[in-house]
């Protein structure tokens, strides 16, 4: 196998092991870069932030010689190329969460502003090198354009349309995952918790006997049983009111004529909606006449062919994440808004928002302030009109309800939800078989028990959003991740270097880490056992690092003992990005390529200096 792949220019090692510490694996690229002269740095980080939230972070330089001025600016440069490239992979759904190392950066000749820049920057297994040197060139050409003190805000919202509708829309719909896939793998990773990409969207959190699959926000702890009941919102609340919890009053309508009898036999006012969307998808609230019901039906049944006609309850909609036996957040989704200061219109403040937001990427925006026919009639509805004023704090609806289409503002009522309306959210879930379940609550105050007002449960979410945008969504989040290791994500690994002899050292170990009851499973490049005997693995490409990894994913290992035998590992970098302990036994180590010569004499202290970043403080 080539030890480079070429795309675009840029090259890079395909096989992306841990290497200098990184808490990601990394892959090696080669770009030529064109350095602006004396780029404004201080400008760019600001922008930077500004239009797509990355905060500003120390280089992380791997260069020991004395850099010249000029190679300053061009390593600054390419650094905040390195943090784009990152956050643009995560716009498209790949879990790029480290900003890499910069190895070198020199003058492809004296005089030049162009520099060849040696960097390891963090790359998926199975997932196509395509992607991150894509993401890497428009990273280069934004960066650019940024530097550049006559770019204007017209032309970089130009370009910024560009990178969201001919790259960002187009590469999403071909890798697969979910929103809430990178807030989950972002909070996994924050929390010191491993991953490992399987295909699909799909990948393994944890190790061995701690390991969970995870597809968007929800786990193998899931039922697919319930995820087929929550995706019919009739079936969920007929089978919630049989369990004798308080759930929505409705009926299945196949015509308008149909519609308009069930809302008349209900009673007004209703809701008409599909049954089987979600996001406030074709939901139409407040109707209060035959007319509304055939405008709402036609509404709906153009995104179903299965409609429910409800009745209304009074109240708004609040979100309680459900993770486990808790309950992560508690949130109210306020249709969307501007807030007053006591000086401006409505029309400008609306004005100013959109202005704000247009300067983001727009995948990181808000939805639009809308201005138009319906917000005049949601604002008339509450004693607003576009020329107001609204006081200081006062919330001054565009909607009639939040939507995922329309936006809304979130009102956080976690510490003050009443702990029967939690106790209620929770029995819901489970009566799902869900561990992880967005249950949805309307109430006219989430401060009292659903029985004394009449609140009721309008919905049960299988795997329900989860953003990183607010305070109260990394928590939950941060939740709803510790919620699946309960006995933490990790196995012990432990390496013993050297020849036949770091065998025999790992096989002494390994019984007396049965002995004690521990599942252990030890591994050189070409064996592989437990305490019962040797374990068969067939694999693609044989060899230490994919030994390890195949262990890693096993349900019964516990431990992991890796005896290093080649100099393999110098080339493909580690596969795990931490070790409990590693000893040498001595220094005879083979050629990976040619297994009948010994490796370079250096190659067993090049491996100790390898392991030495990853390995994990002892407790005290």
């Amino acid at each position: 196998m080539s030890r480079e792949d070429k795309h675009s220019n840029i090259n890079a090692f395909r096989i992306a092991g841990f290497r200098l510490g990184l808490k990601q694996a990394s892959i090696w690229l080669r770009p030529e870069l064109l350095v602006p002269d004396q780029p404004d740095s201080k400008k760019i980080d600001d922008e930077l932030l500004e239009r797509f939230g990355i905060e500003p972070r120390e280089v992380n330089l791997r260069i020991t010689r004395r850099l010249t001025a000029k190679e300053q600016t061009a390593q600054q440069f390419a650094w905040q190329i390195m943090a784009l490239a990152s956050n643009l992979l995560q716009s498209i759904k790949i879990p790029c969460f480290d900003r890499g190392a910069i190895l070198d950066v020199q003058c492809v000749h004296e005089d030049s502003q162009r520099y060849r820049l040696s960097c390891l920057f963090p790359a998926i297994e199975e997932q196509s090198l395509r992607w991150v040197s894509d993401c890497f060139e428009r990273a280069y050409r934004l960066v650019s354009r940024l530097a550049d003190p006559g770019q204007t805000d017209a032309e970089m919202a130009d370009l910024l349309e560009a990178l969201h509708e001919k790259f960002i829309t187009e590469a999403k719909k071909q890798i697969p995952g979910g929103d809430s896939t990178i807030p989950v793998l972002k909070t996994a990773f924050q929390l010191d918790i491993p991953f490992i990409y399987l295909g699909q969207g799909i990948y393994q959190l944890g190790w061995g006997v701690h390991r969970r699959l995870s597809d968007r926000s929800t786990s193998g702890m899931d039922s697919a049983v319930g995820a087929t009941i929550s995706q019919d919102k009739h079936t969920t609340a007929r089978i919630l009111r049989q369990a004798g919890l308080p759930a929505p009053i409705h009926s299945i309508a196949g015509t308008r004529e149909e519609a308009a009898e069930a809302a008349q036999r209900i009673g007004f006012p209703v809701v008409i909606k599909p049954a089987d969307k979600d996001r406030g998808e074709g939901v139409t609230v407040n109707i209060r006449d035959v007319d509304g019901v055939y405008a709402a039906f036609d509404s709906a049944s153009a995104l179903s062919k299965h409609i429910l006609v409800e009745k209304q309850v009074p109240g708004i909609c609040h979100r309680i994440l459900v993770a486990g036996d808790t309950s992560a957040y508690t949130v109210a989704r306020l249709p969307i808004a501007v807030i007053g200061d006591g000086i401006h219109t409505v029309r400008e403040l609306i004005a100013q928002s959109n202005q704000r937001e247009a300067r983001r990427a727009k995948h990181r925006r808000h939805s639009l302030f809308p201005c138009d026919e319906l917000a005049d009639e949601t604002l008339k509805s509450r004693g607003f009109s576009f020329e107001s004023i609204p006081e200081n704090g006062v919330h001054a609806q565009l909607r009639p309800i939040e939507t995922t289409q329309w936006g809304g503002l979130p009102k956080v009522f976690s510490d003050d939800i009443h702990p029967e309306n939690i106790k209620i959210a929770l029995q819901a879930a489970k009566l799902m078989n869900l561990n992880v379940a967005g249950v949805d609550l309307i109430s006219e105050d989430i401060c009292k028990p659903w029985y004394e007002n009449g609140a009721v449960i309008n919905e049960v979410n299988f795997a329900p959003y989860l953003g990183l945008r607010y305070a109260y969504q990394r928590s939950g989040a941060e939740k709803l991740v510790q919620n699946l290791f309960p006995q933490g994500a990790r196995i012990p690994v432990e390496i013993y270097i050297g020849d036949k002899s770091a065998w025999v050292a790992a096989q002494a170990r390994l019984h007396t880490l049965a002995s004690s009851g521990t599942r252990v499973f030890c591994t050189s490049h070409t064996r592989t056992m437990d305490i019962d005997g040797e374990i068969r693995l067939q694999l693609v490409e044989d060899g230490l690092y994919a030994r390890c990894r195949a262990l890693l994913m096993n349900p019964a290992a516990e431990a992991l003992l890796l005896v290093v035998q080649t100099d393999e590992l110098l080339f493909k970098g580690l596969p795990v990005d931490s070790i409990d302990e590693f000893t040498m036994v001595n220094e005879n180590l083979l050629s990976m390529n040619d297994p009948t010569r010994p490796a370079a004499s250096n190659s067993a202290h090049r491996l100790v200096a390898s392991f030495t970043p990853y390995q994990r403080a002892k407790a005290a």
